[in-house]
């Protein structure tokens, strides 16, 4: 059966192109300036470049390969001046040496080009159980709310918009900003634990009085609320996910470095990488990924809690047990078999989490619930 090619009257073919090339050396030629009508070619096919048919694609392809040859070439005879470090930095842009914010603001738009696998599994897990969370809130709104548990829910919505931030960050390998939005969430959990065991904390932080909130910005920071929990001030995952992601420490920057070391006998030269627009590290997506299925199960199990009350028991008790199974496997088959691979001793790690059970989960959900609004 004969088919009919379909042509995109929208693109820009292979004559179109290299009119364009005419036309922006006879605009150089006037001037005098032939490395700006290189220049104005070389930033036309990039920016239209996905505006390109196929046969003109080629032609760019090709532009670039010729054009970059001759280029550095051109570079390595020039003095230094504002004209040649412009075309050193298109140059540099069209090998993939140097950022283009315009393409890596784009590429938060569209899917991520990340292959590892783990970004998959994250995705899979995420957008199950962050429904479930989505669901079980609409189950509550739909029903009378007022008061404690509008601020409540408030906070849990806030939860979610982190949550989703934090996805789409972390399958950008933007580590550093996703694991700050995953602090949030943690901060956000121990108010809502706060609020629900003790409401007069509540009354505080929803008070506008001047001398109410400065008492909040003091007493309901982080750490007051942990205290207030009767928990310790200090809690070593918080304070990994402000150090990593929060603030501008030196862990927060090796996450975006990558140093490789020179060999001895000089075969490999020692080089850093600063990422600008996401890192692929392996460990760092490691992290972000495997914290982001932490802090998606800790909301889970905080609501489910919070509202027992207001949910249908077999579904909430079926829904959490199904979550715990796959918060399992997942752990085991991505941190803990990673954590091996890496060479550490998993053997502990290992036999806790194969050891959790639903038991467990319950036991973790009625300390909790205690004192619950």
């Amino acid at each position: 059966m004969d088919h009919e090619q379909t042509i995109d009257s929208t693109l820009i073919t292979k004559d179109e192109l290299k009119g364009k090339l005419i036309e922006f050396f006879q605009i150089a030629k006037a001037s005098g300036d032939l490395s700006a009508g290189i220049r104005r070619y070389l930033e036309f096919v990039k920016d239209n470049y996905h505006s390109l048919d196929a046969e003109a694609k080629l032609v760019g392809d090709k532009a670039f390969d010729a054009i970059g040859e001759a280029t550095a070439e051109a570079l390595n005879k020039m003095p230094d001046s504002v004209e040649k470090r412009r075309l050193a930095r298109l140059h540099a842009k069209s090998q993939g040496r140097h950022w283009d914010i315009k393409e890596l603001s784009k590429s938060l738009e569209a899917g991520t080009h990340l292959k590892e696998k783990i970004l998959q599994e994250t995705d899979d897990f995420f957008f199950e159980h962050v429904q479930l969370i989505a669901d079980f809130i609409h189950d509550v709104i739909s029903g009378s709310v007022h008061g404690p548990d509008l601020a409540l829910l408030s906070l849990y919505c806030s939860a979610l918009d982190e949550l989703i931030v934090s996805r789409h960050l972390t399958q950008h390998g933007y580590t550093p900003q996703a694991l700050a939005h995953q602090r949030t969430v943690h901060e956000i959990l121990d108010q809502i634990e706060l609020f629900s065991k003790k409401p007069e904390y509540l009354d505080l932080w929803a008070s506008e009085t001047s001398e109410d909130r400065k008492k909040a910005r003091w007493g309901l920071r982080p750490k007051g609320v942990r205290e207030k929990l009767g928990r310790e001030g200090y809690d070593p995952i918080f304070s990994f996910l402000s150090e990593m992601g929060s603030h501008s420490t030196m862990k927060y920057i090796q996450s975006k470095v990558f140093m490789q070391r020179p060999h001895k006998d000089g075969d490999v030269k020692g080089e850093a990488k600063i990422f600008v627009g996401g890192s692929p590290r392996t460990d760092t997506l490691m992290v972000a990924s495997t914290g982001l299925v932490q802090s998606v199960m800790g909301t889970l199990t905080s609501f489910s809690v919070t509202y027992q009350d207001f949910l249908l028991a077999e579904e909430g008790i079926q829904v959490l047990q199904s979550a715990f199974e796959k918060y399992k496997g997942y752990m085991l088959r991505n941190f803990v078999d990673w954590m091996r691979a890496e060479g550490a001793n998993v053997s502990s790690l290992e036999t806790y989490i194969k050891s959790l059970d639903q038991e467990t989960l319950m036991r973790m959900s009625e300390e909790k619930s205690s004192g619950s609004i």
